[in-house]
């Protein structure tokens, strides 16, 4: 059957508008003027800018002020129950209460979005307006169905689910109501006996086969009455009905008129209202689909300039002012609740955090300008704790080498690096020095002599204090070398070389812990040697080239690898009964070797578990701090491929990555823990509350990373949050995702092969950024519900601030 109508929309100025119910969702937008609308007992006071649903079949009755205005949007159920089978399980509820903030946006957005609709389909010079229309009712419904529906009868404290006979049954009476209907067929279809079908049916839905089928009929048919022109004959004859006087007799009983008389008054903005006796029977009107199609109903042409004039400029405004996200989503999913409790104990742990070691290597790339920016922005957030450098003291003269004919040297060898070791005392970063064991070994003693030389110049230019607070990491990458004698003497040398100097400067070495290797085997640690190990440093890489074939299994071995890498870290240095400081040197969450994967796989989440969640294990995490210091693109690791150890805050220049804001984030979290798992952490604050909600999500980009894919791990979520304190608050809130922050979903904007300018780069470090707002709440009954949609890996951070009454 080739549908008449799948929506209708008027503009309309009455003062009295009684409808006995329309087959079908209604959305009643008040443009101007107030009203009071009365439905299911309930009388309800509408204002200029206000929003209501009314759900199919339900009468309702509307009183206005003079000149008052309000848009309707009829979607016969025929059209919604086509694409979305639950929808008469369910009621539409739109909450009107300024207290409801955690639905004002979707609010909003139904109102932008049917205000673009009315623009559109009151233009007839638009060709393209019925697809547009399509296109935005169906948005519309998306967010109806998603946010607002509630289960059927669930006021009256009941719910209705049926049994797969029954479902299928009402599904073949909806889609089939115009033609020949018999108990037998569709018992038949169902596999049942027409006895069974028969008294299952009256048992689950409270009418009988036959009546039901005659209900869906009638009402189908009223719509046409309403919004078609078709002769009375016609519409009995297209809606099912063996003869016009049964469908005639049939309407007289409930409406105590002609349906043609009803049409007239109808037309007018009166029709008289639906017997409430028939409305009772709660059956009836639970199940009552409505004719669809592929037309539209507009307002008369005589009065639609006049009506236009009034509300055009209303209904731009809302396009214009309302912000709109949804407009370009392609993705729905589900929507999941999630609640947990704050609790508030006595032995609730305070947040922890890492100490940040920002990686540059080499010492002179701190004397470039922007390398110097990106620091002082790290330092800005509070995000930077020591510079790890590789040791200079191998490459620097001996001084006794220097030669001049000044009986005081006015040079040392130590001048190269004046300029960038200035730098970063005064901004009063202490340095991690690495020390490459294969250049002590060479000759050992004259390196420990220029260690020494190094040490006592760098306390007398920049204070023993200061120096006091450096690190420094014996570095052997050969396994077997570390479990030797040789190596054991060596490293207890070079740590009295440093303590002579500096006693409260730490020292530890690099160890290699392999997962694989039976635990209790460690020449170093067994001997003791652990009392001299300040701080251990270790890497968290996965190694790809072991990965299992099966891509499942590779990506069940990936999940978490760096928590697991460092509990067995710890596991390892306990049966060693080692208690040093872990330094977590190369670390990543990466699960593609392609840079296409780097560039589209959003991690920020990801990142955001990995640096808090280490906290507790990990004193210090290593971070590189731009990838002109670590090249993820290199010859030596073939085409396509990117190095997958280590991670980097800033791209070039000061173009932020999501790192940044990563760190940003995990440094603002403060105040008690009250609850946490991998998709959220709440704090307990002295202004309030800090509340991180996540969607941390691991895939293998191997398969694809194509958009369509990512969108399936998007994720709809209602947060019900028991415990927190009522009261009005002030709350901020970032969103970090591929939309907000991603630095490559910029760099889309700008593909060319010939660099980007200065102008290029100004808008990425302008434009680059989380997304912030700031809204007002009332929080009751010590619940926060919160409803938000998550792009894959995103992060949204909220801070409650309580406002003191």
């Amino acid at each position: 059957m080739e549908y008449a109508i799948d929506y209708t929309l008027n503009v309309q100025s009455l003062e009295h508008l009684n409808s006995p119910g329309l087959a079908g969702l209604t959305l009643l937008y008040m443009i101007r003027g107030n009203a009071t609308l009365h439905m299911k007992d309930q009388i309800y006071a509408i204002g200029k800018d206000s929003l209501f649903v009314i759900n199919h079949n339900v009468p309702f009755a509307l009183a206005s002020e003079k000149n008052s205005l309000f848009l309707t949007l009829t979607i016969s159920s025929n059209y919604i129950f086509k694409n979305y089978e639950d929808y008469f399980r369910y009621e539409y509820y739109i909450p009107n209460k300024e207290d409801a903030s955690h639905i004002k946006n979707y609010t909003e957005n139904l109102k932008a979005i049917l205000s673009r609709i009315a623009i559109i389909n009151f233009n007839p010079e638009n060709f393209l307006r019925k697809l547009e229309i399509n296109r935005l009712t169906s948005e519309l419904l998306l967010i109806i169905i998603s946010y607002f529906k509630v289960k059927t009868d669930t006021r009256s404290g009941t719910q209705k689910k049926y049994s797969k006979v029954v479902t299928q049954a009402i599904k073949e009476i909806r889609e089939n109501y115009n033609g020949k209907l018999r108990l037998r067929d569709i018992a038949k279809s169902a596999h049942v006996s027409s006895a069974y079908l028969s008294k299952i049916f009256k048992d689950e839905v409270g009418t009988g086969f036959s009546e039901y089928v005659e209900h869906i009929r009638f009402e189908n048919a009223l719509h046409s009455l309403m919004y078609t022109n078709d002769p009375i004959y016609l519409i009995s004859e297209t809606n099912g009905f063996s003869s016009t006087r049964k469908f005639i007799d049939h309407f007289k009983s409930i409406y105590q008129t002609t349906p043609h008389k009803y049409r007239a008054q109808f037309k007018q903005g009166q029709p008289p209202l639906l017997d409430t006796s028939v409305q009772a029977n709660d059956s009836l009107s639970l199940y009552t689909p409505a004719p669809g199609g592929n037309g539209s109903s507009e307002p008369d042409t005589e009065t639609l300039p006049v009506l236009l004039a009034d509300t055009f400029s209303q209904l731009t405004e809302n396009v214009l002012d309302r912000d709109y996200p949804h407009a370009n989503r392609s993705f729905y999913s589900p929507i999941e609740t999630v609640t947990f409790e704050a609790k508030q104990q006595q032995n609730n742990p305070p947040v922890q955090h890492c100490d940040h070691v920002i990686f540059v290597g080499d010492i002179d790339e701190i004397q470039k300008k922007h390398v110097q920016q990106q620091l002082i922005e790290l330092k800005r957030i509070n995000a930077v704790n020591y510079i790890e450098i590789w040791d200079p003291v191998a490459e620097i003269s001996d001084p006794d080498e220097i030669e001049t004919d000044e009986p005081v040297i006015s040079i040392t060898p130590y001048d190269r690096y004046r300029l960038p070791f200035n730098f970063i005392r005064n901004e009063d970063i202490p340095v991690l020095m690495r020390i490459d064991y294969g250049k002590v070994v060479p000759d050992a003693a004259r390196y420990r002599e220029k260690l020494s030389h190094f040490l006592k110049h760098c306390s007398t230019k920049y204070g023993a204090d200061y120096m006091q607070r450096w690190i420094f990491i014996i570095n052997n990458d050969d396994q077997e070398a570390l479990e030797t004698a040789s190596f054991r003497h060596q490293y207890k040398e070079l740590r009295s070389c440093i303590k002579k100097l500096l006693p409260n400067a730490q020292v530890g070495l690099h160890y290699l812990f392999d997962m694989e290797a039976d635990i209790r085997q460690s020449s170093f640690l067994s001997e003791n040697l652990g009392e001299l190990l300040d701080v251990i440093s270790f890497d968290a890489i996965y190694d790809y080239e072991k990965r299992s074939p099966n891509p499942t299994l590779a990506l069940e071995e990936f999940k978490s690898f760096v928590q697991r890498k460092t509990e067995y870290v710890r596991r390892y240095l306990k049966y060693h009964k080692v208690s040093s400081a872990l330094i977590l040197r190369k670390w990543n969450t990466l699960t593609g070797t392609t840079r296409y994967s780097n560039a589209k796989y959003f991690r920020g989440a990801l990142i955001f578990n990995a640096i808090t969640s280490l906290a507790q294990d990990v004193r210090y995490i290593t971070m590189t701090l731009n990838t002109e210091i670590f090249p993820e693109v290199s010859p030596f690791l073939g085409k396509g491929k990117i190095s997958v150890s280590g991670i980097a805050i800033y791209f070039m220049n000061l173009e932020k990555r999501p790192l940044y804001f990563v760190l940003q984030f995990s440094r603002r979290l403060q105040g008690t823990l009250l609850a946490r798992t991998a998709d959220y952490i709440l704090t307990e604050t002295d202004f309030g509350y800090q509340l991180v909600l996540l969607n941390p999500t691991i895939f293998d980009p191997f398969l694809s990373v194509q958009k369509d894919t990512t969108l399936q791990y998007n994720l709809r979520r209602e947060f019900i949050i028991n415990g927190i304190k009522s009261g009005q608050y002030y709350i901020k809130k970032y969103v970090l995702s591929q939309q907000n922050g991603a630095l490559y979903q910029y760099y889309e904007r700008f593909p060319t092969k010939y660099g980007r300018d200065y102008e290029v780069e100004e808008y990425l470090n302008t434009y680059v950024h989380p997304y912030f707002s700031v809204y007002d709440q009332i929080i009751g009954d010590d619940q926060l519900v919160l409803i938000e949609e998550f792009d894959i890996n995103a992060v949204h951070f909220f801070e409650l601030h309580k406002i003191s009454t």
